[in-house]
């Protein structure tokens, strides 16, 4: 769902899912969870657990459950989840997880809308409906393809808290970077965590090939605490004999089935003169 790398053939070895993935809750009562395990492998059995992961205060049953799946075999079962009574309304995230015998975690996450059955413009909560990023590009291409020019999205479009996708922000801090050969320069990009609950994600970095060996990390994972913010960076750092040149990078951020690509940013290096002395006696 976060389109990172190639898409494989088909899905994990083993598979945990909550459908649907976007609910409506209220102080009435618990919240059922449909979710279920399958297992892909043919080898043999797959054994572990499902743990449930939901906001502090709230209550779920069972919390965790066993499993142990025959080749191709599947488990369904059920979680109620009760929100805490000292939850203010807003929109809360709730994972089922499990851990591969190799370690390797997977999960799956349900969006709670808490006290909110209908979002600000008192449109009732759609399961089916685009997220933001989607509606947004939509629109743009729609507005491009009218030929009006700009491309801006209009202001009912603006990202917020009662659209699917306006729960983070991302905001270059660096409109632009200068380095030279041999030097350091950063990229960060704050994340703002709109939603009454934890934000996990990855955040990638986005650049022409050229620049792969002198911008790092590729991609690094990222926590924001409801209602807080954080800074990830990203170090540029060409060799000595890097070539010079002036290119482009913006942060693809993904969280919970969701993207944002933030704005790109010009990046130039500075050739050293021992670099540029080179390159004209081979004639480039």
């Amino acid at each position: 769902m976060h389109n990172k790398g190639a898409a494989p053939l088909g899905y994990q070895p083993v598979a945990v899912q909550i459908r649907p993935w976007l609910l409506a809750a209220t102080s009435d009562g618990p919240v059922r969870l449909p979710i279920s395990v399958a297992s892909e492998r043919t080898d043999g059995p797959v054994s572990g657990s499902v743990v449930l992961d939901v906001p502090a205060g709230w209550d779920v049953s069972p919390s965790e459950r066993a499993f142990r799946l025959a080749p191709g075999a599947h488990l369904s079962f059920e979680a109620a989840v009760t929100p805490g009574r000292e939850a203010r309304p807003g929109r809360y995230f709730i994972a089922a997880r499990i851990v591969e015998e190799a370690g390797q975690t997977h999960e799956d996450v349900v969006t709670i809308d808490y006290g909110r059955g209908q979002d600000g413009n008192g449109r009732r909560l759609d399961v089916s409906a685009r997220s933001a990023t989607l509606t947004q590009s939509v629109e743009k291409a729609v507005r491009n393809a009218a030929g009006d020019g700009n491309g801006e999205r209009p202001q009912e479009y603006a990202a917020s808290l009662s659209e699917l996708g306006g729960e983070l922000s991302a905001d270059i801090l660096d409109s632009s970077i200068a380095t030279v050969a041999g030097g350091t320069a950063q990229l960060r990009v704050r994340l703002s965590n709109h939603a009454a609950s934890e934000i996990r994600g990855e955040a990638q970095l986005l650049s022409p090939p050229d620049t792969w060996s002198v911008a790092r990390p590729w991609t690094q994972g990222f926590r924001v605490p409801p209602g807080d913010e954080s800074t990830i960076t990203f170090e540029i750092a060409p060799p000595f004999d890097f070539e010079g040149g002036t290119y482009w990078a913006l942060i693809k951020v993904m969280y919970f089935g969701r993207l944002i690509y933030t704005e790109s940013v010009p990046i130039a290096v500075k050739a050293t003169e021992a670099r540029r002395a080179l390159s004209l006696a081979a004639g480039r």
